[in-house]
């Protein structure tokens, strides 16, 4: 009886030892792990796509827009530096 070939002709797989790790298997792109500031959800862009996220540094435009709305509501102030007359 024949054995079926699990990987794909002309593919070999590396011995567990030979395998490269993190940032040095090829194929892998970098990724960033950013938190938005609205509601502090954790997620990940990649790097290339950085310049190009419209959201960024919010997760989804719902965030961007809430966090807009509480600079129009006033909630968010910079603060004044107070200058004391002697």
């Amino acid at each position: 009886m024949c054995e079926q070939e699990l990987t794909a002709p002309g593919t070999d797989l590396p011995e567990s030892g030979d395998r490269p790790r993190g940032r040095e298997r090829p194929g892998i792109r970098e990724r960033l792990r950013l938190e938005c500031p609205t509601c502090s959800k954790r997620y990940y862009v990649l790097r290339e796509a950085v310049p190009a996220h419209p959201t960024l540094p919010f997760c989804s435009s719902r965030c961007r827009l809430l966090d807009l709305s509480r600079w129009f509501d006033e909630s968010y102030r910079i603060a004044d530096p107070t200058i004391e007359a002697d």
